[in-house]
Parts: C-alpha cells; sequence; structure tokens
C-alpha cells in the first residue's frame, strides 16, 4: 500500500512537471521572434536549429503541446480521483480535484508561463529538443488534428496560415520611443529612426522645392552678368532656362564657371538630372549620392518644370532642418 500511494504521487508529480513544461514552452516558442533565433545562431547557442524548425512550423508546434498538455493535464486529475478512492474514500475525491485544480493552475499554468516569457531563450534551449521529438514522433496525428482544424477555421471563414514577420515598423518605432523614455538613446537617435521609416514612403512631390520658390538663370547670360547673379543670390547651383521660356536645360555650378574664361551661361551648364513627381525620394537619393549629383529638375505630368529637388532638402527628411540656399 505504502509503496502503491508513493507511485500514484510520483506520477501525479510528473504530470504537473510535464504540464509546466508544455506551458511554459508554449510561450517561450510564442514570444521568441527571427532576432532572437538569428542572435542564438551567431552565438552558437543550443538547440538552434530545432527551435527554428518549430518556429517555422508553428501550426504543428502548438498542437503537438496541446496534446501533451493535454494528456497530462487530464491524467493528473484520473490519478488523483483513483488513488483518493482507492485509499481514502468517494467522499475526498471533490476536495482533492478542487486542490489539484488549484495546484495546476498555479504550477502548470501561471508560474511557467510568468517565468517562461521573461527567459524565453533559455525556456526554449531547455524543450526544444522534446518538443521537436514529439511533433515528429507524432506527426501523423498532428497532421490529422491540424486538418481537421483547418476544416473548422475555414469554415468560419479564418486564416489558416501563420504570418512572421520579422519585425514590423511599428515594433521599431514603438521600441525607440520606449528607449528614448528610459535613456538609452538620445532624442535626437530616436527622431532619426522615426524619420527613416517616414522617409521609406516619401515622394519626390512632398519634398521639392516648388516652382515659384526656385531661382533660375537665362542660358543666354554672359559669364559677367552670371557672377552677378550669384553675388546677389548667393546660390552656387541654379537651374538654366532657354532666354524667354521656362523649360530648364541644364544645372550651372557657380564654382566650374568661374573657374574658366569668357562665354555665356550655355556654355558652362551641366547637363540636368530630371526627376518626375511621383518618384520615389529613396530611389532618387541613391541616385544622386552614387552620381555625385547635388540637384535635381523636377517636372509634372506634362513634362514641364515643376521645381527642384535637392540632396539637402531629401537629408532633411532624414536628421531634421538645416541649412540649404534654397530655403
Amino acid at each position: 500500500m505504502y509503496w502503491t500511494v508513493i507511485g500514484y504521487l510520483v506520477a501525479i508529480i510528473f504530470c504537473l512537471y510535464m504540464s509546466g513544461r508544455f506551458s511554459g514552452t508554449e510561450t517561450a516558442l510564442t514570444a521568441l521572434d527571427k532576432v532572437d533565433i538569428s542572435m542564438m545562431k551567431e552565438k552558437g547557442e543550443k538547440h538552434v536549429e530545432k527551435i527554428e524548425y518549430l518556429k517555422e512550423h508553428m501550426d504543428q508546434t502548438i498542437t503537438t503541446i496541446l496534446v501533451g498538455n493535454n494528456v497530462v493535464n487530464v491524467a493528473a486529475p484520473t490519478l488523483v480521483t483513483v488513488m483518493v478512492r482507492d485509499f481514502i474514500g468517494n467522499w475526498a475525491i471533490s476536495i482533492a480535484s478542487g486542490i489539484l485544480t488549484l495546484v495546476l493552475l498555479v504550477f502548470g499554468e501561471i508560474t511557467p508561463k510568468g517565468f517562461s516569457l521573461k527567459n524565453k531563450k533559455r525556456f526554449s534551449q531547455k524543450n526544444a529538443a522534446l518538443i521537436y521529438y514529439m511533433s515528429i514522433g507524432l506527426n501523423p496525428l498532428i497532421k490529422a488534428l491540424n486538418d481537421l482544424s483547418d476544416y473548422f477555421i475555414n469554415v468560419l471563414g479564418g486564416e489558416t496560415k501563420f504570418d512572421e514577420l520579422l519585425v514590423t515598423e511599428g515594433d521599431i518605432i514603438h521600441l525607440a520611443s520606449m528607449l528614448e523614455e528610459e535613456g538609452i538613446i538620445k532624442e535626437i537617435e530616436k527622431d532619426i529612426l522615426h524619420r527613416v521609416f517616414w522617409f521609406g514612403d516619401q515622394k519626390v512631390k512632398e519634398v521639392k522645392v516648388p516652382k515659384e520658390d526656385t531661382y533660375v538663370m537665362d542660358a543666354d547670360l554672359t559669364k559677367e552678368e552670371a557672377a552677378e547673379f550669384i553675388q546677389d543670390h548667393g546660390f552656387t547651383r541654379i537651374p538654366v532656362t532657354k532666354h524667354d521660356s521656362d523649360e530648364v536645360i541644364g544645372i550651372l555650378y557657380s564654382k566650374e564657371m568661374l573657374g574658366k574664361e569668357g562665354g555665356e551661361v550655355k556654355d558652362h551648364m551641366r547637363e540636368p538630372y530630371f526627376v518626375k513627381n511621383k518618384d520615389d525620394v529613396t530611389k532618387i537619393f541613391q541616385r544622386m549620392r552614387k552620381e555625385r549629383i547635388h540637384l535635381a529638375v523636377v517636372r509634372d505630368e506634362d513634362g514641364k518644370f515643376d521645381g527642384i529637388i535637392t540632396l539637402e532638402d531629401i537629408l532633411e527628411e532624414l536628421v531634421g532642418e538645416i541649412y540649404d540656399e534654397f530655403d
């Protein structure tokens, strides 16, 4: 009789232990993201390949954990009921079941989930092999249960696939705000991070200097007239237009002209780089930076001059207001 009771208690404690492992592993694996896994791989930590497999087959992983958890959660009260009935009496079954429910809730759910959420990497590593081999060994059963689940999800009009993003823009922006509040990064660093994501959605029309705020130079001006214009307005790069027209035919770089002898503006200008209002600022920025273009001419839908965009304008979208000759 003594050893029988010991056997029941050992089996019940084992069920509680496994319930905690299953519950905690579910929470840990769900909380673990691809960034965490990538960092673990770089450090050469244990069981990373198994963790990666479980994350890539999350539907199979969750079902495996639920099967295991339900088995031990059913086994534990069954064992308690049989033990209490045989050694105490039927009158104590309800009391024992109530106590077990509380114990399962605390030690099989709340405690392991809370611990694993705060120690997701370590908990995942400790239990990855168990869940991995269970999912492989129980694959036919897991697949059948998943197919059945997917059927009912489809009937209800739900999605049956796990779509896990690496990290969303919102996550990074929110994290940057939290880090700034805690003093880990400076406000300007947070602002730049925010601007980087906003910058990716910008179009030329949102950043350009409009036509009415842009100074242009007549192509027929002499070098002396151009020098006077530059001195009066202080610009170093100026769009050049045809005489009595707003059609831009070139860009004058004042330093280049002043280093040469005589001639007119049209003799010293460069070919213009044209962009459209609907062009992505990121693509324009990449080309301007690569080809060392400081100023681009913006055209509207009809191909007419509509303004300019400079490297300074684009950089302001990232770092905030800086001095620019067209401001």
